[in-house]
């Protein structure tokens, strides 16, 4: 009967009424535990904030135990920005495997005065505490992460819930540091070992930064303890003396005595310092620009995810156009920079070696093989913005009923097909000029 009424105000867009029935029915039978979960699902969507806190003191009086409902309502007072009663029913929960009491945090900018005239730095940071799975920082009430690696923060696993909107407060149950550095260092980044692409601009390029502010060149430079090798392959081509290197475990909580924290120049709107910097250090493998005659399809066939699932016809198209198929994986990444500075017209499905975009010729002309899942992510287009390079987008909304994968949560994961027909006319206006 209940649940009846209640779609029937749905239907009559009356939410007030629906609230109202619910009170009702939970003065008669204060123990229904779907109904208080009804009330608070609904109260959180019409920011009741006072009827959602009576449901919450009714089903816990009614069902002590409930603590994924409890936890549900505070990430709704989160999202809400009711920060108060969040962190009231965060501290309620009895986390049986880490009993770790949420704080609240003020999402925030290491120099305000820097970013909003857009220009990158190097923080100087005293006693503070880093987490190296996002890179993190933690600085009393404050919390730096927008500029230290990039990553979304509110995926973090210490993150119970966050203000939706600005992302202005997170609640975080992070552990006790368990590593003190005395020492000063650079954080470079710690993510650097899961992604090509993340390595070079979420990391290597905060390089420049860091030889512009002068800082010590015997200064450690914090890193991912896994190390790639793609990733020792850049530290020695930069001339970077291993020994520099101050390894760590992902997933380290550690406080630091003075951290030095050079800003990500990914996606920034300076991007363009880091590039400049990462290709005068790499002049030599690079070919002059007036070499530049390749026409190169970068293949993803060595990846299992995000899969162009009708690549063979694309190649075969391709290469009556003059285009050679490159894949990377397995490539030496100074032979990676000399293949792409020497190329004329660049073809590639998105993907981590397109970042390699940076030592192509500003000249070149690039065509960029997407889908409507990943459109978003616009890292490769950037490069080229601020190469100078011409830019042409192919993007697909094709993807077979049937996906290889579990994709509900992992958008990255679907494979798809293209219309070859239009990304050869697409690719052939590229070669026009480039």
């Amino acid at each position: 009967m209940l649940p009846a009424v209640l779609r029937i105000f749905d239907a009559l867009s009356m939410p007030g009424a629906s609230l109202a029935l619910l009170r009702l029915w939970l003065r008669i039978a204060k123990q229904d535990t779907r109904a208080l979960l009804e009330l608070m699902s609904r109260s959180a969507a019409n920011s009741d904030t006072a009827t959602m806190q009576t449901a919450y003191a009714a089903l816990l009086a009614a069902d002590p135990a409930n603590r994924g409902a409890i936890n549900n309502v505070a990430n709704k007072f989160m999202s809400a920005g009711n920060t108060r009663a969040a962190m009231q029913l965060y501290s309620c929960i009895d986390d049986e495997e880490a009993s770790i009491k949420p704080k609240l945090y003020t999402s925030a900018f290491m120099q305000p005065a820097s970013v909003t005239v857009r220009e990158p730095y190097v923080a100087t940071l005293f006693d503070v505490t880093l987490e190296t799975d996002h890179c993190a920082i933690f600085d009393r009430e404050k919390v730096y992460w927008r500029e230290s690696s990039g990553q979304n923060f509110a995926k973090h696993p210490y993150v119970r819930g966050r203000a939706s909107g600005d992302w202005k407060f997170f609640a975080v149950s992070c552990p006790e540091p368990s590593t003190y550095i005395e020492r000063p260092f650079i954080l470079l980044g710690t993510d650097g070992g899961r992604n090509y692409s993340h390595w070079l601009t979420r990391n290597v390029l905060k390089l420049a930064l860091v030889e512009r502010a002068a800082l010590p060149a015997s200064m450690p430079l914090m890193i991912n303890a896994d190390m790639a090798g793609y990733q020792l392959e850049f530290i020695d081509l930069l001339g970077i003396p291993r020994v520099r290197l101050m390894p760590v475990k992902v997933a380290t909580v550690i406080r630091c005595r003075e951290v030095h924290v050079p800003t990500t120049l990914r996606l920034h709107a300076k991007m363009s310092i880091g590039i400049d910097w990462l290709r005068k250090r790499l002049a030599h493998l690079i070919e002059p620009p007036g070499d530049a005659r390749d026409l190169l399809y970068i293949s993803r066939r060595d990846s299992g995810h995000r899969v162009l699932l009708n690549e063979g016809e694309l190649e075969t198209s391709l290469q009556q156009l003059g285009f050679k198929t490159v894949v990377l994986d397995g490539m030496p990444v100074a032979e990676q920079i000399r293949t792409f500075s020497r190329a004329r017209v660049i073809v590639g499905a998105h993907g981590a070696g397109l970042t390699n975009l940076m030592f192509a010729p500003p000249s070149a002309a690039v065509v960029e093989i997407t889908n409507t899942k990943i459109r978003h992510m616009g890292d490769f287009r950037e490069i080229t913005q601020q190469m100078g390079q011409r830019y042409i987008e192919v993007v697909s909304g094709w993807f077979p009923d049937h996906q290889r994968h579990e994709v509900s949560h992992e958008i990255q994961r679907h494979d798809y097909l293209i219309n070859v027909d239009d990304a050869i006319q697409a690719i052939r206006e590229a070669m026009v000029g480039g």
